[in-house]
């Protein structure tokens, strides 16, 4: 069936209908069998259905069975306008990916060989380091050690993904400690990295990372390679304590709840109950900067395992939030700055529930389902201009909201658009070769799933969007030249700038981490066509200067590009008069007038170059 539908549906890709039944008839003579493949061509909305339902199927099984059937799915894979070839690209990578259990087994040999389970300590610290930098996806893995046979192992596992998670922080130290019933628990301290949007007003020095003393812990259990803050000023300034914990539920979490405030130094009293802080603003922005409560400086991680059959995200929420609201005040006075409960199911990736100080501990559903440690890296201060509603996608690596401008004077907002924000994860690309092809595969791939996400919530929205925004943040650092990412991501956005223009996508953004003689500098690529006829593209290196990090424009002179100077936490601007007078012209399918001067410029100098 998935070589029938691709036999078919190859002849009308890349040409117009009446074109692709001309080159038919051309190359087959009999009329009967283009009469059947042009009947067949009109139902390939059904079919498409019906062949991305078989597809579904396949990614349940194991890898054997897809391998088995490559060849079919990348044929539906390369039938790049129909929706079924998204869902063909992620069976292809499934297929070629490990299973779970596969490597679950590959995780537990790892930690049994760095552990020395009678001498109750870690003896092989850089084994353990493999899985920090781990390629392979071990976030949906990882959990299930919380809860091993060997308390050496639940320890490790915590301690891996703390430093798996917050490897964009300065991690001071972690400590392994016994907590009640707890499986499980670590205890750390970091401090933010200095492209945090809490450091750009900073007027303190740039800390300077360093080796870490070992501190003392039960279990021995240290990880090599811990950065720390020589600036004790900037670590009082923009430290955090973090406290990881494990339960089976959230009934027993509650029996230890005391047990794991103190260690924050809390101490429960009779008159707490009386005592409540006022400095919580209910006003606040989900997106505001971190300094919005200067005493609450300590972050608290819940896992907990999934009911047997499952609840959803409602039922969730419903029971976190109560459980927030009745220890409320006990949590604001052990100055708990943010609480996230992470509910984690065996093979799947884990929920994430996130409860703020300055929401009086109620959830922050912009950061529903995205581990807190990287938030910051979706840049979500940057859209502080707009009101955002956090929209669900399938995909937990991309996040969608739909922002509205904020207007004074209560006017009606006319500025209504999408932002699309997602990480790519992966440990450095050391080869060329191995980068270029890693981010032109998978940021091509990122790029169909968010168009595909974003087509749904248009179609599903009342209201019409414009300057629709796409942000993907390359976690990895990779070792090629920018230029080089530069026309990659230049053609990627040429090759889909049909579908782009067609969703009003007149913004995309990529920051990317480039790694050459053993320097690592942070790259960001612009590109825009705010008239559909020109790519305008920027590049762009961040730069510290003054204590806040800058965009340095990179290319000639008489162009700097817009955001030349500017701080890489500035804010999204909203639409102008210029904008809204634009749309309405391509709305009625017409250039815009003042326009055309821009037309004429670009293509005499394109003339001639």
């Amino acid at each position: 069936m998935l070589l029938k539908f691709t036999e078919v549906e190859k002849h009308f890709q890349s040409r117009t209908f009446e074109k692709s039944v001309k080159e038919i008839l051309i190359k087959n003579e009999d009329i009967n069998k283009t009469t059947e493949m042009i009947l067949s061509h009109r139902n390939r909305i059904e079919k498409s259905k019906l062949i991305d339902e078989i597809l579904n199927v396949l990614l349940k099984h194991d890898g054997e069975m897809i391998l088995e059937m490559q060849n079919e799915i990348e044929g539906v894979a390369c039938l790049r306008s129909f929706s079924c070839a998204l869902t063909a690209r992620q069976v292809l990578i499934t297929g070629h990916q490990p299973s779970f259990q596969r490597r679950h087994n590959q995780i537990e040999t790892i930690f049994l060989s760095a552990i020395d389970n009678s001498a109750n300590a870690l003896v092989f610290p850089d084994r353990l380091q493999q899985l920090v930098v781990s390629e392979t996806a071990i976030f949906d893995v990882l959990p299930e050690f919380f809860y091993h046979k060997l308390e050496l192992v639940r320890f490790a596992a915590l301690e891996v993904y703390v430093q798996r998670a917050y490897t964009a922080y300065i991690i001071e130290c972690v400590d392994t400690i016994p907590i009640g019933t707890s499986k499980a628990a670590v205890e750390f301290q970091f401090s933010l990295p200095c492209n945090h949007p809490s450091r750009q007003s900073s007027f303190g020095n740039i800390p300077t990372p360093g080796i870490a003393q070992n501190r003392e812990s039960f279990p021995d259990l240290c990880i090599a390679g811990y950065e720390y803050e020589k600036n004790f000023e900037e670590l009082s300034r923009f430290g955090r304590t973090g406290l990881m914990v494990a339960y089976d539920n959230l009934e027993d979490f509650e029996n230890n709840i005391y047990d794991v405030l103190t260690c924050f130094g809390y101490l429960k009293s009779e008159d707490s109950d009386d005592d409540e802080s006022d400095s919580s603003d209910l006003n606040a922005h989900p997106y505001m900067s971190d300094d919005d409560d200067p005493y609450a400086v300590h972050t608290l991680n819940v896992f907990l395992r999934s009911k047997k059959g499952g609840e959803d995200d409602e039922m969730l929420e419903k029971r976190f939030r109560e459980f927030s609201q009745v220890y409320q005040k006990d949590f604001r006075a052990a100055c708990i700055r943010r609480i996230t409960f992470a509910v984690h199911k065996k093979s799947h990736m884990p929920k994430f529930f996130t409860f703020r100080s300055r929401d009086e501990y109620r959830e922050d559903e912009i950061y529903r389902h995205l581990e807190p440690a990287l938030a910051f890296q979706l840049e979500l201060s940057r859209l502080r201009n707009f009101t955002l509603k956090l929209y669900q996608t399938q995909n937990h690596r991309m996040h969608l909201y739909h922002g509205i401008a904020k207007n004074k004077g209560g006017k009606e907002p006319i500025d209504h658009r999408f932002f699309v924000r997602a990480i790519i994860r992966h440990s450095d690309l050391i080869t060329e070769e191995a980068s270029f092809s890693y981010l032109r595969s998978e940021g091509e791939r990122l790029l169909i799933e968010s168009l595909d996400e974003l087509e749904v919530a248009i179609k599903s929205h009342s209201y019409k969007t414009d300057q629709n925004h796409v942000f993907l943040n390359f976690a990895p650092s990779v070792n090629m030249e920018a230029n080089e990412v530069l026309n990659s991501v230049s053609e990627a956005v040429l090759k889909y700038g049909r579908r782009l223009w067609e969703l009003r996508v007149t913004q995309a953004e990529l920051k990317i981490n480039v790694r050459q003689d053993e320097e690592t500098t942070s790259y960001r690529i612009f590109l825009s066509s705010e008239d559909g006829y020109r790519l305008e593209s920027h590049l762009y290196r961040e730069v510290v200067q003054s204590q806040k990090t800058i965009f340095l424009s990179i290319g000639p002179d008489e162009d700097p590009g817009p955001l030349n100077g500017l701080s890489t936490d500035t804010p999204y601007s909203t639409k102008d008069l210029l904008q809204t007078a634009r749309y309405k012209a391509q709305s009625a399918g017409c250039a815009y007038a003042y326009d055309y001067p821009s037309f004429f410029k670009s293509a005499l100098k394109s003339s001639w170059e």
